[in-house]
This record gives structure tokens, sequence and C-alpha cells, in this order.
């Protein structure tokens, strides 16, 4: 019949509709909360060792690009000398302007 309304029985509710129907008893509730507790858990650990591993990398590659950096210095003192003797001169007129002003 067209226009006829359709009756839900909330003790069976149909395919798709999810929430409704009996309410879950205590051992269901406990279920549920140790899977996503568990699901937490899970979730937790993955992060934490994504981000020990890029910690580990970060931590390698400055450690590569320091030792480069000393190996530069120790081939080529007069280059690292006047390289640093610029960096603090530059830095002197810009600290020296901001107090001016």
């Amino acid at each position: 019949m067209p226009g006829a309304e359709k009756h839900i029985n909330p003790d069976n509710p149909p395919a798709g509709i999810a929430g409704r129907g009996k309410p879950q008893s205590s051992e269901g509730q406990d279920a549920t909360a140790k899977t996503l507790t568990e699901r937490g858990s899970e979730v937790y650990g993955q992060a934490e060792q994504t981000a020990s591993n890029a910690y580990d990398k970060t931590a390698q590659a400055v450690s590569e690009t320091y030792d480069q950096a000393k190996n530069y210095s120790r081939e080529n003192p007069g280059k690292t000398i006047l390289f640093a003797l610029g960096i603090g001169v530059g830095l002197g007129f810009l600290l020296g302007a901001s107090c001016r002003r």
C-alpha cells in the first residue's frame, strides 16, 4: 500500500541501523571496552615506534653532518676562520643597528 507507514520493531531493527535494539549486556560492554583498549594500545605502540624511528634517523643525519663539518674545518682551517669571522661581523652589524634604534 502506498503511503503506509512501516513500523520498526525496536527488538529487531532492520539491517544497517546501528545502536538500536536491545541494550548491550554488561559482558558485551566489557568486551567492547577491552577491544577498544587493545586497539588504542596498538595504535599508541605504532605511533611510539614511528616517532622513535624518526628520532633515530634525525639523530644519525645530524651526527653525520656534524662529522662532515668537523672534517671540513680540519682540512680547511683558513676558510673556516674567515667564515666564522664573516658571521661574527655580520651579526655585530645587525645587533649594533638594532640597539641604536
